[in-house]
């Protein structure tokens, strides 16, 4: 894992064992709602990072800079935006994806990206802490596969 997304993802750890801490169902709600907009980030975040860690590492540094100007416009990372922004380098990495995630980990992706949206424009999203968790085990299961696909 590149050190930028271990570092991300040790901070978005500790988060949800401070949510964890939490015993007001309220506050644990509302900490909830935060949880899901970091691991919506992470997943925009962490896709970046492996696009421009692979460019890095193998393109001249115009083609390197090109795919990191890209890969800073890409944002909410539903599982069919990540293919269709992934399909850009050759139809390879969407397919070995298609093989390797499990549905309920893309059915996870989708709903933390669009409860993320709910929640940034007022409204609750119906979160619960154990839900939000299940959708961060699935998104650090989706790029540790991003990952070894793109970066082998």
């Amino acid at each position: 894992m590149p050190l930028a997304l271990h570092t991300a993802i040790a901070r978005v750890d500790r988060a949800f064992v401070l949510g964890k801490a939490v015993a007001d169902d309220e506050t644990k709600a509302h900490y909830a709602r935060y949880l899901c907009v970091l691991t919506a980030g992470l997943l925009e975040e962490g896709v970046r990072t492996i696009i421009v860690e692979y460019s890095d590492g193998r393109c001249s540094s115009e083609i390197a800079n090109f795919v990191a100007g890209q890969a800073d416009d890409f944002q909410n990372p539903k599982y069919g935006k990540i293919l269709s922004f992934l399909d850009k380098f050759g139809s390879k990495w969407t397919e070995a994806l298609e093989r390797s995630v499990s549905e309920q980990v893309r059915d996870h992706i989708d709903s933390v990206v669009a409860r993320r949206h709910l929640i940034a424009h007022g409204r609750e999203g119906g979160l619960s802490f154990g839900t939000v968790s299940a959708y961060y085990e699935s998104a650090k299961i989706f790029l540790e596969k991003l990952k070894q696909v793109v970066i082998p």
